[in-house]
């Protein structure tokens, strides 16, 4: 069980996953503590439309990844697939074997709650095995 959860967890350690990342092995404790604080009353970081609109975009990405993964009749391809989402657009990209699978994809992304419209730029090439 602990493997497991370990395992789900691998992307925590990526820094590439953050947008700040302090170092407490070089930047004592109480300087990183100042860091955040200072940045958290910065104007730059504030809460604004452009921000919101960019966390509405990437959850829901999040979500739209999780459907495709989570739809067993798409099996491994689904892992092939990523997507982009700008102001309810989604953009899907990657590789499938076959065009159900594209069209399949295509049919999940525009089921979800607030896609406008999806440009479906998967491409099929025959042999592709995940």
């Amino acid at each position: 069980m602990l493997s497991e959860w370990v395992a789900g967890c691998s992307g925590m350690r990526n820094p590439l996953n953050y947008d700040l990342v302090l170092n407490t092995a070089h930047i004592n404790p109480s300087t990183c503590a100042d860091i955040l604080l200072d940045a958290s009353v910065n104007s730059a970081f504030a809460e604004n439309d452009e921000t919101r609109r960019e966390l509405e975009n990437r959850l829901l990405e999040a979500r739209i990844e999780a459907a495709l993964k989570s739809d067993m009749s798409m099996g491994r391809y689904a892992q092939h697939i990523q997507v982009r989402v700008e102001n309810g657009g989604a953009r899907l990209y990657g590789v499938v074997a076959d065009g159900h699978s594209r069209q399949k994809a295509e049919r999940i992304v525009a089921a979800q709650s607030g896609v406008q419209y999806v440009q479906n730029d998967i491409a099929r090439i025959n042999g592709f095995s995940s």
